[in-house]
């Protein structure tokens, strides 16, 4: 609650009233659905009416940053044009160099941010190139701008033995490549010196 950063923030007129209870309106509002979200194909609509208000909203100051990152608010309120749905990156390239503590770390990180219950998918094209060193991360985030270009994710292969905590968790694409719509890759490239870069492609919309 103290963060100078709010991305998560109370509604106008709900400020100072963050530990008073819950509490049960009824009413509908509506959201318009941009026309290519994913949102919009499971509805079947580009405007939805449902009772979605709540006390706490995305923040729109944040809007083209958390976007910049992959996070996309794909369902808008029309009258007071706050975000009403948000969907987020379709495919992670691990940096996944088969070390157990490494690539554990990595998939507790990834449970982390998308959660449980996403429908991400996630790959290690290390396990098809070997690691590159230096070159590794040019060669992943050309494997990810492909995958953002083609709709295609590619898998990882010689892969038998999957951590049981995630086994059932996450889609692997194991063995085959899968194809699904990417609108955003994320790339993970961590380095011997300890650095770390993320880097996120987002498909080009004219």
């Amino acid at each position: 609650p103290a963060t100078p950063h709010p991305v998560i923030t109370t509604m106008d007129g709900q400020q100072g009233k963050e530990n008073t209870g819950g509490t049960m309106r009824l009413g509908d509002y509506a959201c318009d659905l941009i026309a290519d979200s994913l949102a919009a194909k499971v509805y079947g609509e580009h405007r939805i009416t449902e009772r979605h208000r709540h006390r706490y909203e995305a923040n729109p100051a944040y809007q083209d940053q958390y976007e910049s990152w992959g996070i996309r608010a794909s369902g808008i309120n029309p009258d007071n044009h706050l975000v009403e749905v948000i969907e987020a990156i379709d495919y992670l390239n691990t940096h996944a160099t088969s070390t157990q503590q490494g690539d554990l770390s990595e998939l507790k990180a990834a449970e982390r941010v998308f959660g449980r219950e996403s429908t991400i998918n996630i790959s290690a094209t290390k396990s098809m190139t070997g690691h590159l060193l230096g070159a590794a991360g040019a060669v992943e985030a050309i494997a990810c701008i492909k995958a953002v270009q083609h709709n295609i994710v590619p898998p990882t292969i010689n892969s038998t033995e999957i951590e049981p905590a995630y086994k059932e968790v996450f889609n692997l694409t194991l063995q085959q490549a899968q194809q699904r719509e990417v609108r955003y890759a994320m790339s993970n490239t961590f380095g011997f010196g300890g650095h770390i870069a993320t880097t996120i492609f987002k498909k080009y919309e004219a």
